[in-house]
């Protein structure tokens, strides 16, 4: 689909735009937003349930202060906006992610509600400085015409930065597991006297508490099995939180590099003036927009301009001019009320009514054997 899309001179989704400076940064920070957005919503309540031991509705309680200050933030970011650049509010809400995704870093296995709790609400007030801006940066020198196509290619980075940022933290999560699982088993060999005196310990445990020595060592054997998973689980998790920690930072400078923007009264001046209608004239039948269009219509005011001119310049009607004034006229009434028609009718607005004429253009007996009857309308059209 791309290679096609690149190749169309009208494309569904100009792809091109993700060339620019402005647009191709704004992509690319979006990317990252939602990876930390997704990735964070996927992977920290499954750290808190299966890690930690908290229940669903702990983990549910957990997650909801950071919802409460996102949703108050929107406003707060909303009321910012038109004074600062937009690079440097996604720069301060890409640091308040990377510092919450830090924070979170920082977890052992007797962490506590607030603890995390905090990060999370860290993590909702660095979003809104990102989402918000962003979206009044990336159509900046966008086309009117295009920005339906940016706010799809923005939508899409936000949902192919989520499935990438998901998929590549469980790809972490599974390999760093393993990796940590392996380091640490090393340690749990009998030559260890911190492994011989924890597993003498917890065996004298399981014996006071009923069981027979045999029973007991082997309670403690998988005792000593699930720290090593947890604790494997645990290290690979914080891992994961590293890499979405470097993944917020490096979202900073690239903020900084997007262009200034018109704030404030200067934005609204200038849609302003671009969605003013266009000026209306004698000759024009109604008003064009903007755009390709706009430059139509004033080829088309000028070439109206110059067959007035020439039709001024006709003294004589009923010399050779004047004669192809009146036969050409009655066929261009029809078509373009604004058409030009040149010196003896030699051209008409450059379409092929020329080659309805006869051999000799320049006499009058040859403009005398036009047949406006014979004129293609439909090749005109087609023209």
């Amino acid at each position: 689909m791309i290679p096609g899309e690149l190749k169309h001179k009208n494309p569904a989704i100009d792809i091109r735009m993700l060339v620019g400076r402005q647009f191709g940064t704004c992509f690319s920070v979006m990317l990252a937003t939602g990876a930390l957005l997704l990735a964070t919503a996927q992977y920290l309540p499954q750290l808190v349930q299966q890690d930690l031991g908290n229940t669903a509705t702990w983990t549910g309680l957990m997650l909801s202060p950071g919802g409460v200050v996102t949703m108050v933030m929107m406003f707060v970011v909303g009321f910012l906006s038109p004074k600062p650049q937009p690079k440097y509010l996604i720069a301060i809400g890409a640091g308040f992610v990377a510092l919450s995704m830090y924070q979170v870093t920082n977890i052992y296995s007797g962490v506590g509600f607030w603890y995390l709790a905090e990060a999370r609400m860290l993590q909702g007030t660095g979003l809104p400085f990102t989402f918000l801006p962003i979206t009044s940066a990336s159509y900046d020198g966008i086309p009117a015409n295009k920005t339906d196509q940016a706010s799809a290619l923005l939508n899409a980075a936000r949902n192919t930065g989520g499935s990438i940022g998901v998929s590549l933290i469980s790809n972490i999560i599974t390999h760093r597991k393993q990796f940590h699982q392996s380091r640490l088993i090393e340690h749990v060999v009998p030559p260890n006297g911190a492994y011989q005196q924890t597993l003498g310990q917890v065996t004298s445990y399981f014996a006071v508490r009923g069981s027979s020595l045999t029973a007991a060592q082997r309670q403690a054997l998988g005792w000593v099995n699930q720290q090593i998973q947890s604790q494997a689980s645990l290290l690979s998790y914080v891992d994961a939180f590293w890499v979405l920690t470097l993944n917020s930072l490096a979202a900073i400078p690239l903020a900084l590099t997007l262009r200034n923007v018109a704030l404030g009264e200067k934005a609204s001046a200038r849609d302003n003036v671009r969605r003013l209608p266009p000026r209306k004239s004698a000759q024009a039948a109604r008003p064009v927009p903007g755009g390709l269009q706009r430059r139509v219509a004033d080829m088309y005011r000028q070439r109206s301009k110059d067959h007035a001119l020439r039709l001024r310049q006709i003294q004589n009607p009923d010399s050779c001019q004047g004669f192809a004034t009146k036969r050409i006229g009655r066929i261009a009434s029809q078509l373009v009320p604004r058409a030009l028609i040149s010196h003896r009718g030699t051209t008409f607005l450059k379409h092929p009514v020329s080659s309805f004429l006869t051999e000799k253009p320049d006499s009058c007996q040859g403009m005398k054997s036009i047949d406006p009857q014979a004129f293609d309308l439909q090749r005109y059209h087609e023209h």
